[in-house]
C-alpha cells in the first residue's frame, strides 16, 4: 500500500508543478518578464509562497523549469519533423499555429514577452 501512496503524492506534486508553471506563463503575459515574481506566481497558483518555495526553492528555479518546458515544447515538435525541414523555426511556428488554432495564443505571447524582456534588459 505504500507504494500507491507514493506514486499518488507523485502525481499530486507533479500535477501542482504544472498549476504553477501555468500560473507563471500566466503572469509573464500579463506582467512581463519583471512582473515574474514569487509572490504574484503564488497569488495567481492560489497558494502561499511557501507552498510555492516548496517545489521551487528560488526564483531562479522556477525560471529554469519555465524554460525546460519551452525547450520540452520545442523538442516535441522537433520528433515530428520530416528530415530536411528547417527545424527550430519550423517547430516554433507549428507550436504558436496550434496554440492560435485553440484559441490560447500562450505561446507566441510568451516568446513576445520573454523577447520584450530580454530587450529591456539589454537597454539597461
Amino acid at each position: 500500500m505504500g507504494g500507491t501512496s507514493a506514486v499518488t503524492n507523485s502525481r499530486r506534486s507533479a500535477i501542482t508543478i504544472n498549476q504553477i508553471l501555468d500560473a507563471a506563463e500566466d503572469v509573464l503575459l500579463a506582467h512581463g518578464i519583471t512582473g515574474l515574481t514569487l509572490n504574484a506566481v503564488a497569488e495567481q497558483a492560489g497558494m502561499t509562497k511557501g507552498g510555492l518555495l516548496y517545489h521551487f526553492g528560488t526564483k531562479n528555479d522556477l525560471e529554469r523549469s519555465l524554460e525546460g518546458r519551452f525547450v520540452a515544447r520545442i523538442e516535441h515538435r522537433l520528433s515530428k519533423l520530416q528530415p530536411g525541414a528547417s527545424y527550430f523555426s519550423s517547430a516554433v511556428l507549428a507550436e504558436i499555429w496550434d496554440d492560435w488554432q485553440k484559441g490560447k495564443e500562450r505561446f507566441a505571447s510568451l516568446i513576445l514577452s520573454a523577447a520584450n524582456g530580454y530587450a529591456q534588459e539589454g537597454e539597461q
